[in-house]
């Protein structure tokens, strides 16, 4: 872990600790029960981070920082990219037995063709028609599944993730992580959902992805809106390091060269249920850029998400709210 002095977004050292918070190891946990029993995936996660990674069996603190300049929420020290990839790695090994035998069974993903289908309208809307894009690629996409709408209209497509294993029909995998990309990578749509939220330097990855965008193609990026509260109950700080809201996404976009042609925050389905995400689609710098966004502090205002349920559902969340006090 390395304890940073500037934003890892913007490099701006005007940051603010906003909340302290300390993680340990789960009492009690030993390798046999992690190998062997059904543990709660969290404390598999912490045993893992402290016996494997860190070696270190002592408390950690953390702050978790916020950014004046460009609205980043962050935790502070960072993981490197190499103890995220060896948690991963080890969890990989631990687990895996524990699906072939049985003793947990994955929860299926839910509603998977609504959200690919809402990925691939809104992209459609903003695709030109003249532009016949072909070559897809899902970065992080696990099994592939925000492909399908794609591949039923038969374009090329193709997934990178950490993770090698079962892909949906007409997805192509391609490798781990963005090295083994080379000059002959180049893609039509990039799509990046719900990876900025776990890297140790999310705007490097901007960066380096648009090296493989082509002219006139597009990036969508989706992630959870940290800022409003997840930044608060995180239980693993491995899990999620980086909090976003629509202003940090906005000003990481186009400090890595794109314009942004589309930013919304809606309460959507992701693969087990619904949150609250952040919705972008850019380019590379070559139009006007779209100006209009929330800012962190924002959406970080309980009532903010309030306005929104209730003009969304105003029947439903007034129930849930007189019943939420008559209860108090």
């Amino acid at each position: 872990m390395n304890k940073i002095e500037k934003c890892p977004l913007c490099h701006s050292d005007k940051l603010h600790a906003i909340l302290e918070k300390f993680f340990e190891v789960p009492a009690g946990l030993t390798q046999e029960q992690i190998e062997n029993e059904d543990v709660p995936y969290i404390d598999e996660r912490l045993w893992v981070l402290f016996e494997r990674v860190l070696k270190n069996r002592e408390p950690s603190k953390f702050n978790i920082e916020h950014c004046q300049a460009c609205g980043f929420i962050f935790y502070n020290p960072r993981f490197t990219h190499e103890e995220i990839i060896a948690q991963e790695e080890l969890l990989n090994v631990l687990l895996a037995p524990k699906w072939q035998r049985g003793i947990r069974v994955a929860d299926p993903v839910q509603r998977k063709g609504e959200r690919a289908k809402r990925i691939y309208n809104l992209i459609t809307a903003f695709q030109k028609a003249s532009e016949k894009y072909q070559r897809i690629l899902d970065y992080g996409g696990n099994e592939g599944f925000n492909l399908s709408v794609f591949i039923k209209k038969r374009k090329e497509c193709f997934i990178v993730d950490f993770k090698d294993f079962w892909h949906i029909p007409g997805a192509h995998y391609l490798g781990k992580d963005i090295n083994i990309l080379d000059d002959n990578h180049v893609f039509d749509i990039i799509l990046l959902c719900h990876v900025m939220e776990h890297l140790n330097d999310p705007g490097q990855m901007l960066h380096d992805l648009q090296g493989h965008l082509r002219e006139g193609g597009l990036l969508f990026v989706e992630v959870p809106l940290g800022s409003f509260a997840e930044w608060k109950h995180m239980p693993d700080p491995t899990l999620h390091m980086n909090f976003f809201s629509e202003e940090s996404l906005y000003k990481a976009l186009r400090m890595n060269g794109y314009d942004v042609l589309y930013m919304s925050t809606k309460y959507q389905w992701v693969t087990h249920y619904k949150m609250l995400c952040i919705n972008a689609l850019a380019c590379k710098q070559t139009t006007t850029t779209l100006t209009k966004y929330k800012t962190t502090e924002q959406q970080m205002d309980p009532a903010d998400f309030f306005w929104y349920l209730f003009r969304r559902t105003p029947l439903k969340h007034t129930k849930r709210t007189l019943l939420s006090i008559i209860k108090r």
